[in-house]
């Protein structure tokens, strides 16, 4: 993932200020939905990769790379599947960049819906 390397050192340079948003003194809970297969970097003990919202708002996630693993299978396996990131924030940057650290990650198989039946 050269793009995340290369968007967090961007960030140094420019210095714009990370922060982290809390309500009533806690970090704010996510989960995240995505269908379309994100480019995993090669494993290591924790894994960094980018999901994208519906709006464009990029998402960097920080997940255990033996989890991350498993699921990738199950992604493999699934003829059609949705992934789920839980997490709380880390931060958000000046620019709607949202960083989740040590998020959940779970691959479900697609039901069917009502019309396909």
């Amino acid at each position: 993932m050269d793009a995340i390397a290369n968007l967090g050192n961007q960030h140094k340079k420019s210095a714009q200020p990370r922060f982290v948003t809390l309500i009533h003194g806690r970090k704010i809970e996510v989960t995240v939905k995505f269908s379309e297969r994100p480019h995993l970097p090669k494993h290591g003990k924790k894994v960094t990769f980018r999901v994208y919202a519906e709006n464009g708002i990029p998402i960097t996630v920080e997940v255990n790379g033996t989890l991350l693993e498993r699921q990738e299978q199950r992604m493999d396996i699934l003829a059609e599947w949705e992934g789920v990131l839980s997490s709380t924030i880390a931060s958000i940057s000046a620019d709607s960049e949202i960083q989740l650290e040590n998020a959940e990650i779970q691959v479900l198989e697609k039901k069917a819906s009502a019309e396909n039946k």
